[in-house]
C-alpha cells in the first residue's frame, strides 16, 4: 500500500526485502540427520565454531544498535561462511551417499548464512540517511477468489442496507451506508469477520453512550480549546487503550471512529439531539448490517480458505517440476507469504497450525530443491553427461507432476542411473554425487508431499 511519507515509501522496499530474507533464514538450514553417520560427524565438528559465531553475533546485535555493531556482525558471518565453504571443499568421505548428504547440508547452511547476511545488509541500508532502494521487488500472494467473494459480499450488503434506507424513507441513511461499506472492507480479510463485526457493535454502542455523555452533559460546561482537547482526550483514552490489546482492538477502532463522529465538536457548538440520534442509529445499523452480511450474505468459510491456500502452496511447489517459475527468489518469497497467511488463518488452532505449517514447509523445500537442480543444469559443463539424464528425468516428472509418487520414482530412477555413469575426474564425481543427493532429496519430499492434502475433485483453485 501507500506509505505515510516519502521517506517511508523510499525505505519500504528495503524493509520488505529484509523481512523476506529473515524468513528465508528461519526456514533454511541443513535438514535433520538421524543416526550416526560420517556426514553428521563432520557437521558436528563444525558445530562449536558455528555456535560461537552466532553467539558473538547475538551479543553484537544485542548491544546498543549502531553501524559498528551491524558491520561487526556482518563480518563475523562472512568469515564463518568462508570457513564453512573451505571445510566442505577439503572434506572427502569414502561413502558416496554420505559425501553427497554432506554437500547438500553444507549448501543449505551457506544459503541460510547468505539469507541472514542479506537481512543484516538490508537493516544497514535502512539506517542510512539516504538509503539506496532495494535491488529487487518483493512479490505477494494474491487470493483472487477470496477478493472476488469479498467484493460481491460488500456489494450485496450495501445493496441490502440501501434497500432498508429507501424502504424506511430515512433521511440520514447516507451515513449508515458509508460506515457499512468501510466496516465490510476492513473486516473482509480478518480471520473471523463475523466475530469482528460483533466487536464493532460493542465498540459502537459504547461510543454512543460516551458521545451522549460528552456532548450533552460535559461539553456545555467546557469553554476554550485547551479544555476541549483535554476533555476529548479523556473520552478517547479508553479507545486508544483498547487498540493496544489484540482482543479489544476492533472494538477500540469502532469506538474511536463512532465517538469522534458523534461528538462532532464544532464552533459554535450545536446541541441537536435529533441529529445525534440519527447519527447514533446510523452507526449502530451499519455495524449490525455488517454482522448480517458476514453471517448471511456469502458467509466466510475459514476451512475452505485454509484448504484453498494449502492447495495453492502444494500446486505451486509441484509447478516447479513443470518449469513454471522463472524467478526462483520471487517464487520462494511468494510461498513464504502464503505460509505466513496460513499461520494467521490457523493461529486460533495451534495443533492444526503446526501440522499445516510443517506440510507447507515440505512444499517450500521441494520447490527449492527442484529450482536448485534446474540452476545446476543451466550451469553444467556442455560436455557433462549427467545433465542429459536429469533433463530426461525432469521431463518425466513434469508429465507426472499431478502424481507425486510417480514423480518420486522417476527421481530415484535418475539418481540410480547417475551412479552408473563413467566418471572422468574428481570434480565431475563430486558434481554427480551432489546431483544424486538432490534427486534423492526430491524423491523423499515428493513422497511426503503426496499426502499433504487431497487433490480437489473439482476445478483448479484460482488463487495467485
Amino acid at each position: 500500500g501507500k506509505a505515510e511519507s516519502a521517506d517511508l515509501a523510499h525505505r519500504a522496499g528495503t524493509v520488505r526485502h529484509t523481512k523476506v530474507s529473515l524468513f528465508s533464514a528461519l526456514v533454511g538450514g541443513a535438514p535433520p540427520l538421524h543416526g550416526p553417520s560420517a556426514s553428521l560427524a563432520v557437521l558436528s565438528a563444525l558445530q562449536p565454531d558455528w555456535e560461537k559465531v552466532w553467539r558473538e553475533v547475538g551479543q553484537s546485535l544485542g548491544q546498543e544498535p549502531g553501524q559498528a555493531q551491524r558491520s561487526h556482525a556482518i563480518q563475523l558471518l562472512t568469515d564463518l561462511r568462508t570457513r564453512l565453504r573451505d571445510a566442505l571443499t577439503v572434506t572427502s568421505l569414502d561413502d558416496a551417499s554420505e559425501q553427497a548428504t554432506l554437500m547438500i547440508a553444507g549448501d543449505r547452511l551457506v544459503e541460510q548464512l547468505e539469507d541472514y547476511l542479506q537481512a543484516l545488509e538490508g537493516i544497514e541500508r535502512f539506517h542510512q540517511p539516504r538509503p539506496t532502494p532495494a535491488r529487487v521487488s518483493v512479490p505477494f500472494h494474491r487470493d483472487t477468489a477470496a477478493a472476488l467473494q469479498n467484493g460481491v459480499r460488500v456489494l450485496l450488503t450495501v445493496l441490502m442496507g440501501g434497500a432498508f434506507w429507501i424502504a424506511t424513507g430515512w433521511t440520514e441513511g447516507n451515513m449508515m451506508l458509508a460506515g457499512l461499506a468501510a466496516a465490510c472492507a476492513l473486516l473482509s480479510t480478518a480471520p473471523n469477520p463475523a466475530l469482528g463485526a460483533v466487536e464493532f457493535i460493542k465498540g459502537t454502542v459504547a461510543a454512543v453512550v460516551m458521545a451522549f455523555l460528552c456532548t450533552f452533559i460535559v461539553l456545555p460546561h467546557v469553554s476554550g480549546l485547551p479544555l476541549l482537547l483535554v476533555t476529548l482526550s479523556l473520552f478517547w483514552l479508553p479507545g486508544v487503550l483498547a487498540t493496544t490489546m489484540p482482543r479489544y482492538a476492533l472494538a477500540g477502532v469502532a469506538y474511536l471512529v463512532a465517538f469522534t463522529t458523534l461528538a462532532a465538536a464544532d464552533n459554535p457548538m450545536r446541541y441537536d439531539f435529533a441529529v445525534f440520534l440519527n447519527g447514533a442509529v446510523a452507526w449502530i445499523l451499519a455495524t449490525c448490517f455488517t454482522l448480517l452480511g458476514f453471517r448471511i450474505v456469502l458467509p466466510r468459510n475459514g476451512g475452505r480458505d485454509v484448504t484453498r491456500l494449502r492447495l495453492r502452496i502444494r500446486d505451486s511447489a509441484l509447478g516447479t517440476l513443470r518449469g513454471e517459475p522463472t524467478d526462483a527468489p520471487a517464487w520462494q518469497w511468494r510461498q513464504q507469504h502464503r505460509i505466513a497467511q496460513l499461520g494467521a488463518l490457523l493461529k486460533a488452532q495451534p495443533q492444526a497450525m503446526d501440522r499445516a505449517i510443517a506440510q507447507a514447509l515440505t512444499s517450500l523445500h521441494l520447490g527449492r530443491e527442484v529450482l536448485r537442480l534446474r540452476r545446476w543444469l543451466r550451469q553444467a559443463s556442455p560436455d557433462a553427461e549427467w545433465p542429459h539424464v536429469v533433463e530426461r528425468s525432469l521431463r518425466y516428472m513434469r508429465q507426472r507432476a499431478g502424481d507425486p509418487v510417480s514423480a518420486a520414482r522417476h527421481a530415484r530412477r535418475a539418481a540410480t542411473s547417475l551412479a552408473r555413469l563413467p566418471v572422468r575426474s574428481r570434480a565431475a564425481m563430486d558434481e554427480m554425487r551432489r546431483v544424486t543427493a538432490v534427486l534423492f532429496d526430491i524423491a523423499a519430499l515428493l513422497e511426503r508431499h503426496a499426502n499433504v492434502i487431497p487433490s480437489p475433485s473439482g476445478g483448479q483453485a484460482h488463487a495467485q
